[in-house]
């Protein structure tokens, strides 16, 4: 089976051996399954979608460089296609505007995937800037054996603080994560 690929930068199938790019599913170039997750893979390694493969509508036997640039009747009326190869036209045409609707339904997918990962980068973002808020230069180290006697002495344990700020930091943590995950701002 043979694949097309999208250009989501482009909006553009890419042409024969990936020189250029065309808007015309006629004229985009097919690819062997290998070969287009290859270039779909390597094209999409970045945080956004930038090609997606489809597989190639079947080729009908209509000399695409003749008629396609027509519409049917005109071709018709050109003599270009009798009434059988006008009906087969119609039909590549119609494969075609399925073809296209997949590629927009794709689209809209990857677009809202990538508002997804936008988002879920902006809480990853909250949480990195939250580890980075106590900085050692502004906070130094406590001396914890010392920190330890004075809370002994107040009859307070240095595990029961320790426990309330972790506690304060992943619950802080957890707040954010469960917000990005209900897609709450």
């Amino acid at each position: 089976m043979s694949y097309l690929i999208w250009s989501v930068e482009h909006a553009a199938w890419w042409a024969p051996a990936g020189l250029g790019y065309t808007t015309a599913t006629h004229r985009a170039g097919l690819y062997e399954l290998e070969e287009a997750t290859g270039i779909v893979t390597e094209a999409n390694r970045g945080p956004h979608l930038s090609e997606i493969m489809v597989p190639a509508p079947q080729p009908s036997q209509i000399d695409h460089d003749l008629t396609c640039d027509l519409s049917w009747p005109e071709a018709q009326r050109a003599g270009r296609v009798d009434a059988a190869l006008a009906k087969q036209l119609s039909r590549s045409i119609a494969n075609n505007c399925e073809l296209q609707n997949r590629v927009d339904h794709a689209v809209s997918v990857a677009k809202r995937l990538e508002d997804r990962v936008e988002e879920l980068n902006g809480a990853l973002g909250k949480i990195a800037q939250w580890a980075k808020a106590y900085p050692l230069d502004v906070f130094p180290e406590p001396d914890l054996v010392k920190a330890h006697a004075l809370l002994e002495a107040g009859g307070i344990t240095l595990d029961s603080i320790s426990t309330h700020c972790m506690r304060h930091v992943i619950e802080g943590v957890g707040q954010i994560a469960d917000r990005a995950l209900e897609g709450k701002p």
